[in-house]
């Protein structure tokens, strides 16, 4: 997402980021609910998917963390304090 004119806009690769994390256990995704929201997306792929506690995590432009377990539910500890 790139922002213009006070709006978030375009694709992840706009702003060069790269599909997975540098160690190959999360997939990267960037959404844009409306023009002024975003959410960061990593999901667990590869042996990573093993951490059930911390499959999802997501990152929204207000700055709210969120995980999710393997069931798709919440879940704590994931991010770091």
């Amino acid at each position: 997402m790139c922002i213009r004119d006070s709006t978030y806009t375009g694709t992840a690769a706009d702003i060069d980021m790269p599909a997975t994390t540098d160690a190959g256990k999360y997939s990267l995704a960037v959404t844009s609910g409306t023009s002024e929201t975003f959410t960061v997306t990593a999901t667990a792929i590869s042996n990573q998917v093993a951490d059930e506690n911390c499959r999802k995590f997501t990152l929204d432009q207000a700055g709210r963390k969120r995980s999710e377990d393997s069931a798709g539910d919440p879940s704590t500890g994931c991010w770091p304090k």
